[in-house]
Order: C-alpha cells, then structure tokens, then sequence
C-alpha cells in the first residue's frame, strides 16, 4: 500500500506544481553557437568528456547489466568570416578503455549560420542530450554512444518559444548495401507562459522523435521501420532569489508519452503504446540534488530511448520477452557543477524499485566534461 501512496503523491506533486527533461547536466550538453564577438576571426574549439556509467542490473529482464568506462575528444579548427557565420572542420576520437581495437576517428565538418533568433547548422549538429528530450525519448548514454549527430537543424529561440528541429543520418546506405539507412527526425518545442527573468518559469513542452530504418538501395528490403515517439506536458522550475538559502531550486514535470510504429511488417510486438512520466527535483545551495521519477509505461517502445522505461528487452538471448506494463519509482541522488570554467563534473547515483514486481536494482554515473574556444587571430580581409 505504501509504494501507491508515494506514487500517487510524485503525480499530484508534479501536476499542481507543474523543467527541461528530467535533469540534463551542464556535462552532458555540447552546444558551440555563433558568437558575434569572434566576427572574423579564426581559432580551436575543444570538446571531451569522460565517462564513467555502470549498471547494476540483475533482477530486471529488460536491461542488463555493463559498464561503460572511456573518453571522447572532439577538436576542430573554426572560422568565423562573418558576424552569423561559422565553419568548422575536426574529428571525433573515441577510447572505450580496455578495448583491444582502437575505434577510427571519425571527420566532422559543420556550417552555423545564425540570423537573429533563427540559427540553421549543417553538417555535425548541437546534438544528443543538448536536443532536451525527456529521457523514455532518448537515453542519457546518448553522450557516450552518439555524442555527435550529423545531418541538419535549425533552431528558433525568442523570449516565450525555444525551438530545436533537427535530421541525425546515422546510417548512409550505397547500392547493394545488406544493411538499411538509419535516420531520426525529431523536434523539441518548449512555449514559455511566465516573463524571463520571474523565479517562477512555467513551460508547456511539446517533443517528438522518429526513428527511421529503410532505403532503396539496400539488398535487404525486409527492415523497414518508422516509430513515432512523442512526449507532452507541463513543466515549471523555481530560482531562489535568495543566494544563500539552502534551497537553490525546485522543479517539478510531467508528459505523457506516446509510441506508434508506421508499417505493417512491424519489427516490434506491439504498433501502440504510452506512458505517463512526473519528476521532482530539489537542489540544495552545495549543488547536491535529489530527484524523484514516476513511470508508468504500456506497451511502450522507443528505438533512442532509455531502455529501462520500455517493455520490450534489450538484453541478448531474451528478445522474445515482453512486458505489457511497467511501473518504475526512480531515486536519484546527484552532484553537478562547473567545477572550473568550462569544466564540467556530474556524479550520480541511481537506485530503482520495480513498483509492480516489487525488487530493487541501481546505477552509478560520472561525466567530467570540458568544452571551451580559444579564438587565435584575425581573418586577412
């Protein structure tokens, strides 16, 4: 009986108190936009993080237990020709330690151009956890495994609307490929009710994402497959004006989720799904945090999503598994702040009770992150 009382006091919490998704650290975001200070000038930018994420999952037949323990740095070259130009060209190297073949760096190249409040990129975008989708959307190891997306976005930002629409072309097929193309489309719609600047910020969030596995001219014309994964709600966030009241903030949202799979050869055991998501968050004055997540999921299924919220499995050997509901209570106890400038540091753990099976498994999560430009001198007219 207790379990449901705090369940149902977690949705009562986060609807009369109606936050960007769950909690995306500083750490976990890697957005380099135009700056018109550095108007024709040419420099370095520099990128990495370093990652610690193991899961303690035993119990569970959806995700399995592993740990992730490496690094990513992604340096380039930029030029800045003009105020709302920019072009930047550098590599992704990845190190996953331990590993006995070293995984290839990867060529990047972008084009920013920003006009006012619009900003349209090409190329390596402001990608992953930077889009803000809530994560039964896309899952927080997007930073590890996909940290960088590649395809085109563009962006709309004013005093009540923040926009971020974007292609990711993760899988370019050629002509007798046996493997399909594999492209996401997705969409992060926040419509701000209350003035920038109040202690109070009330949002109402629309998002949307669509995974999509097909192509023409592969040799394998069995895999296709479109999902539709879309999330709605309300959130609201409060900034103590008070700096040194030990209660920093508090944040509170819930979304409902949908699931709906496009084609009839459906790759999944079910085309229909939803899912009902509230959190709570509290940050204390020392950056230490605590978060409270309700799940409630049916038949839900989401390619780019955590796998934890889902109901099929992602575990090898028990694809055939399904479990119709899922009921998780989520407790997150969290450190994150910009230790230095640009230095970024995020420690968490992460205990979860299964509210329907009534077992308890948790995980842990470090990211130290740095990102910064070093602009080095002036374009020849």
């Amino acid at each position: 009986m207790k379990k449901y009382c705090v369940a149902i006091a977690l949705i009562f919490i986060a609807i009369s108190a109606p936050v960007r998704a769950q909690h995306i650290s500083g750490a976990m975001q890697f957005s380099n936009p135009v700056e018109p200070k550095d108007s024709n000038q040419f420099g370095i930018s520099y990128s990495t993080l370093t990652y610690f994420r193991d899961y303690e999952y035993f119990k569970n037949e959806v995700q399995t237990g592993y740990t992730e323990f490496g690094s990513w740095h992604y340096p380039r070259l930029v030029i800045q020709p003009a105020k709302g130009l920019k072009l930047e060209a550098g590599a992704l190297i990845k190190k996953d330690f331990g590993e006995k073949i070293s995984q290839p760096a990867r060529a990047m190249f972008s084009l920013q151009f920003r006009q006012k409040n619009w900003t349209i990129i090409l190329g390596a975008l402001e990608s992953s956890l930077s889009h803000g989708l809530v994560e039964p959307l896309m899952g927080y190891d997007k930073a590890i495994d996909r940290p960088i997306e590649e395809g085109f976005q563009l962006k709309f930002n004013n005093a009540h609307i923040e926009s971020d629409l974007w292609l990711d072309w993760s899988v370019r097929q050629y002509y007798n490929s046996d493997f399909p193309e594999e492209l996401s489309g997705g969409l992060n719609f926040r419509w701000r009710l209350t003035k920038p600047g109040n202690a109070w910020q009330v949002k109402i969030p629309l998002q949307f994402v669509t995974p999509h596995k097909g192509g023409e001219l592969d040799t394998n014309h069995a895999i296709v497959s479109t999902v539709f994964n879309s999330a709605m709600g309300l959130t609201a966030e409060y900034q103590n004006p008070n700096k040194n009241a030990f209660l920093k903030s508090f944040k509170a949202e819930t979304f409902f989720t949908g699931y709906y799979h496009a084609h009839e050869s459906n790759l999944y055991p079910k085309d229909k799904g939803s899912g009902l998501l509230a959190n709570v968050m509290f940050r204390s004055k020392y950056d230490i945090s605590f978060l409270a997540t309700l799940w409630n999921g049916k038949n839900y299924i989401a390619p780019l999503g955590a796998p934890i919220y889902q109901s099929i499995s992602y575990i090898s050997g028990n694809g055939s598994y399904f479990e119709p509901t899922r009921k998780l209570l989520m407790l997150n106890l969290m450190y994150d702040k910009e230790i230095f400038p640009h230095f970024y540091v995020d420690a968490r753990v992460s205990p979860f009770i299964d509210l329907k099976k009534g077992y308890l498994e948790h995980s842990f999560l470090i990211f130290f992150s740095y990102k910064n430009n070093f602009m080095l001198g002036k374009l020849k007219k």
